[in-house]
């Protein structure tokens, strides 16, 4: 959903490649922004890319002292979903980057 408009599957194999050829940079969770994009990773090493998704709202929640960041995300051949970015299914994997095409 991410790269192909809803149209195609991307390998995830692949995502790294097209993330590092449209001049994407990792940034901080603290500073991303909508349009920002989640990676989620199966493993702490963050070799085994398995799902990526699009923030659509960072919300500042003061009574826990962090952010709340919401997501929209393709779930395989089960559709759309917006979530909360710990929110997916455990295959996606729990270990997150996150990427921005802005200039820093």
């Amino acid at each position: 959903m991410v790269f192909a408009f809803r149209r195609a599957w991307v390998e995830p194999t692949h995502v790294v490649h097209m993330l590092n050829d449209d001049e994407y940079r990792e940034v901080d969770r603290n500073e991303v922004l909508p349009g920002d994009l989640i990676a989620y990773y199966s493993d702490s090493s963050r070799t085994e890319l398995s799902h990526i998704g699009i923030i659509v709202a960072k919300e500042r929640r003061i009574e826990f002292g962090n952010w709340y960041i919401r997501v929209l995300s393709q779930w395989g051949a089960d559709g759309e979903y917006l979530h909360g970015e710990t929110d997916v299914p455990g295959c996606f994997g729990d270990v997150r980057a996150y990427w921005s095409e802005r200039k820093s």
